[in-house]
């Protein structure tokens, strides 16, 4: 068992679309955390995190539709296009959530669809050092991260669990959770962040600062 997420290793990847029409527009991206085990020697996966970078502005330049590019990454990608920005096919979000959001035109989506963490590691870290690792892996520049607040199934295998009814209490726990890392909640279960608040672009931003 680990103390802390300090004592554990991330990995990422990136991956490029298989469709040629958003080859150079959407990013897959899969990264996990892992951790010695002493019962089985060897690494095991303790958190896992996944989900897209639709590039806006790529998309803009080539002149596909804004909402046909949310409509054919994935059903929840297409109803946060919906639910979050305007009906005119642009990326401008909606007025009413835009307090809090610095910039109300965002070059690109960063949208998680998974963040899983072991019951037996939770509570050490695990889920926010993975959000922080990613604003550090791929470009979230003038991005809006986005996500569903889901509570996370005890047992991420068991059909019954995935599927079975959370009460409210289980949601706004989870909705919490987010709002300390700085999501606000928006119209349904999603919830989003400027990117630019992420610690890592803070930091990024300040050393540009200092050395200019």
């Amino acid at each position: 068992m680990i103390a802390n997420s300090d004592d554990a290793e991330f990995e990422f990847s990136l991956k490029p679309s298989n469709d040629p029409e958003f080859s150079h527009c959407l990013l897959r991206f899969y990264g996990k955390a892992t951790c010695w085990n002493d019962d089985t020697a060897e690494d095991t996966t303790v958190g896992q995190i996944s989900g897209f970078r639709l590039d806006l502005a790529a998309a803009r330049a080539a002149q596909i539709k804004f909402q046909y590019f949310l409509d054919s990454v994935s059903a929840e990608i297409s109803d946060l296009g919906h639910q979050v920005f305007h009906d005119n096919d642009t990326c401008v979000l909606k007025k009413s959530i835009k307090d809090g959001i610095e910039k109300a035109e965002c070059d690109c989506i960063i949208y998680i669809d998974t963040l899983l963490v072991d019951p037996d590691y939770r509570g050490k870290g695990i889920g926010k050092t993975m959000l922080r690792r990613l604003s550090e892996t791929i470009d979230m520049e003038n991005g809006l991260i986005a996500l569903k607040a889901y509570p996370i199934p005890d047992d991420p295998d068991a059909i019954s669990d995935i599927n079975r009814s959370f009460t409210q209490e289980e949601v706004e726990k989870v909705k919490r959770f987010y709002g300390h890392l700085g999501f606000q909640k928006t119209s349904g279960e999603f919830m989003i962040k400027d990117a630019r608040t992420c610690l890592s672009k803070k930091i990024k931003n300040k050393t540009k600062s200092t050395t200019a």
